[in-house]
């Protein structure tokens, strides 16, 4: 029987240790934190981010699709021209297969993408071998999801 309402993933989840991190980082505006992974205000695109959304939601066809939820493996021209510019980046193929928009996906950031390669890929009570040091956010995904890590020590050459 449950002692909590919350269930068993849940339970085993805490606040990730980066939400301590962002919290410090906005409570002082003249830390930098390489860990947050702010960017430096000033370096911010503001005026050309504000001119190219003026651009896209002035037009009802694209301003309703840009505030639309798209599709979850990123939008499909975003991921066709990705992959045009990593293919030319490469030298490969047009027709090359490691290169298909079916096996590619978007993602908003290494986070999700993170959880989405584990939720396909492990089962709670596996054991992922991680990099030590490694990213200690993706250690957290994988303690949410029951999954057990093992450190494996870097060595000087990698």
């Amino acid at each position: 029987m449950k002692h909590s309402g919350l269930s068993a993933l849940g339970r085993r989840t805490h606040a990730p240790p980066i939400s301590w991190l962002m919290h410090a980082a906005l409570a002082r505006p003249k830390l930098i934190s390489l860990a947050a992974g702010f960017t430096d205000n000033p370096s911010l695109p503001l005026p050309a981010v504000r001119e190219l959304a003026g651009e896209l939601l002035a037009a009802n066809k694209s301003g309703r699709a840009a505030l639309q939820y798209g599709s979850t493996v990123g939008d499909a021209t975003l991921r066709e021209l990705t992959l045009a510019r990593l293919r030319h980046l490469d030298g490969a193929a047009d027709n090359d297969p490691a290169y298909a928009v079916a096996r590619t996906a978007i993602t908003s950031g290494s986070q999700q993408l993170l959880y989405l390669i584990t939720e396909a890929l492990c089962d709670e009570g596996d054991l992922v071998l991680v990099e030590d040091p490694t990213y200690f956010v993706y250690l957290d995904i994988l303690k949410s999801r029951g999954v057990r890590t093992r450190g494996v020590r870097m060595q000087a050459d990698g």
